[in-house]
């Protein structure tokens, strides 16, 4: 009889001990079914909320599983599983969530609506589109691919001359008989925009007037042309690498209607140039097997003469080897983007067998076309003395050349 009762305590005990354990919060995270892909997976986990923690009133968790039903949902949708189902139940103090993902939807179509310009034909055909939203034709994608086309889209139009085109969000429209989906993006591309005037703001310790040309030369449009933003990235990219601005800023005038062409405004480019600090030196330490330890040291100086010019010195020196060379480059010095480079050094070698001195000078002028090619011709001299320490012969030699590039 003792037994028999000792046996119900324990019972009940163990009974009072796993109510009390379902009423503590929660020790793991949500189970989640029915979804391999990691990353999928992953973003769910982040957005639905931490069920490590969670309220013991039933109102309030069927509400909370309701809203991440909701969330998971929306989130396969922008992979494509349109046709998904979400359920969820809480079993012994474990919250699941079932999802059953069906067939994914792939991208298959894309639509350009000009809301302002109805008749207006850009030359962009369709998959020329998908090229330039980087989303291969009949393909699995995502909806915010989709949205970030959106931009990619309003940069190819603005190199087309609408300066003020605005593209919105784009809807995405579901074919449930095939599985497909398709986007349409509004346009409205608010007219064509012609430059008429440049205005340059320079902050310079030094005379603007000087560094002013230095600047146009690196300007391709002309008063009058049509608005092309490739052109202003690639002034902005050639004026910051030559290392004398610190920030360049390009506002637009808003838009004058054209009083002969609906189609057209006119607009004024108004670009704020700060220079940076026209002095940069820089110290560091090196080691090779060969050349063991040295120091490397190099002293620049911008806008030397107030028109763009750069002088620069290297000081390169390791146990065998001490080299110094100094060099001037001058910036359109007959023509916009070229490039003169004069430069002179100093090379002095010692090592077991030999030593070597060396000087020599170079000049080349570059011809820059567009952005990335340009062409290089000039010439060079180096002359060279020479000991032999084991038999101690000397020799001498002067060499010319003629470098292109």
């Amino acid at each position: 009889m003792a037994i028999h009762l000792q046996l119900r305590m324990l019972l009940q005990c163990i009974f009072i001990f796993m109510c009390l354990m379902c009423l503590l919060p929660i020790s793991q995270a949500a189970v989640i079914r029915g979804i391999k892909d990691q990353e999928l997976l992953s973003l769910i986990r982040s957005q639905i909320a931490d069920w490590k923690d969670f309220s013991h009133q039933a109102i309030a968790n069927e509400f909370r599983l309701k809203r991440d039903e909701t969330t998971i949902k929306d989130i396969v949708s922008s992979f494509g599983y349109f046709d998904a189902v979400v359920k969820s139940s809480i079993d012994k103090c474990t919250v699941l969530f079932s999802v059953q993902l069906n067939d994914r939807y792939k991208f298959n179509d894309i639509s350009l609506n000009y809301t302002d310009q109805k008749e207006y034909r850009s030359g962009l055909k369709v998959e020329q589109a998908f090229d330039l939203i980087n989303i291969d034709y009949d393909s699995y994608t995502t909806t915010k691919q989709i949205s970030d086309g959106k931009d990619k889209i309003r940069s190819f139009f603005k190199k087309k001359g609408f300066a003020f085109v605005n593209v919105s969000q784009p809807r995405v429209e579901i074919d449930k008989k095939n599985k497909k989906m398709k986007a349409t993006y509004d346009v409205k591309l608010n007219g064509k925009v012609v430059i008429d005037h440049t205005i340059l703001n320079i902050k310079s310790k030094k005379d603007p007037k000087l560094i002013e040309p230095f600047i146009r030369n690196r300007i391709s449009w002309k008063d009058g042309d049509a608005y092309d933003s490739q052109k202003i990235s690639n002034m902005r990219e050639d004026l910051m690498s030559s290392g004398i601005f610190a920030g360049i800023e390009v506002l637009l005038s808003d838009p004058i209607p054209d009083k002969d062409d609906a189609h057209l405004s006119h607009t004024t480019v108004t670009i704020n140039i700060d220079e940076a600090l026209l002095r940069d030196i820089s110290v560091g330490i090196k080691y090779g097997s060969s050349e063991k330890a040295g120091i490397l040291f190099s002293w620049t100086h911008y806008n030397v003469d107030g028109k763009g010019a750069k002088l620069s010195t290297i000081l390169d020196v390791t146990k065998n080897t001490k080299i110094v060379r100094i060099k001037y480059d001058i910036y359109d010095p007959f023509y916009k983007k070229q490039n003169l480079a004069i430069q002179g050094f100093c090379v002095k070698e010692n090592v077991s067998s030999y030593e070597v001195s060396k000087a020599g000078t170079e000049s080349i002028l570059w011809q820059t076309f567009g952005m990335k090619f340009k062409i290089g011709a000039g010439a060079c001299c180096e002359h060279a003395k020479t000991r032999d320490k084991i038999d101690g012969g000397r020799s001498k030699f002067t060499a010319f050349g003629v470098p292109i590039g």
